[in-house]
């Protein structure tokens, strides 16, 4: 397929959501094969473009509010917004704070929007992801049930949390919250400890709290740093 018809338009719109999936793969494997053993053409390499050409560059990786609305209109029919000073805010699914969403959180939301799945919901944080049962319910809990059991843990959980947090002195505590971008982190996470069985007081311990960045609290997600043994031993 080929033609300007097809400009814009994403591998599943035009090929399905199956043979899209199929041709991404075979195009990573691809380019793994072919960059198997080689070093970046840029590696250790300074002063590569010129002043005028990193401007030009930076200046089409800005994700400007107005611009991305205009080519994506799906975007302003589904979600809340707000554009401040040029700057795309949408609200987290879950606690509803307006936020700034990374560039690939749009991308996945818009393609999910398009090929009808309404899925990719944009979420602030790790926390909120991971207390959403838009998240849970398809993604990780085999019925009903078992949701509304990890939504009675967590809460007990994070009200635990939330008297630890009064009581003890924890590292950087001052730096939480959106304008910062640092938030409470459970070590062993409060997922694993609902399917290990393992007692709120545990998971809500200061001892399993740290304080990190939002980053690195989403590309952690419901994963844990220690071992449920680690954890007992510590918080006895």
């Amino acid at each position: 397929m080929s033609g300007t018809h097809l400009k814009g338009k994403t591998y599943e719109e035009i090929y399905g959501e199956q043979k899209a999936k199929e041709l991404k793969k075979i195009r990573s494997d691809h380019f793994k094969k072919i960059r198997k053993g080689k070093d970046p053409w840029n590696k250790g390499k300074t002063n590569i473009f010129s002043e005028e050409t990193l401007k030009t560059m930076r200046r089409k990786m800005t994700l400007t509010g107005k611009k991305f609305l205009e080519k994506h209109p799906i975007l302003k029919e589904n979600e809340r917004y707000k554009v401040v000073e040029n700057i795309l805010y949408i609200p987290c699914k879950q606690c509803k704070d307006f936020f700034i969403p990374t560039r690939s959180q749009l991308y996945e939301r818009v393609r999910s929007l398009k090929s009808g799945r309404n899925g990719s919901f944009l979420f602030c944080s790790e926390t909120c992801k991971i207390k959403s049962p838009l998240y849970y319910k398809k993604n990780i809990f085999k019925d009903d049930h078992e949701e509304l059991q990890f939504k009675k843990y967590s809460k007990m959980v994070y009200r635990l949390t939330n008297l630890e947090i009064k009581n003890h002195k924890i590292k950087n505590i001052d730096m939480r919250g959106l304008n910062n971008g640092y938030e409470i982190d459970h070590i062993y996470s409060i997922y694993d400890g609902f399917k290990n069985n393992i007692a709120h007081e545990h998971i809500a311990s200061y001892i399993n709290l740290k304080v990190i960045p939002r980053k690195e609290n989403r590309s952690k997600k419901s994963s844990s740093i220690i071992s449920s043994q680690t954890l007992l031993h510590i918080t006895i």
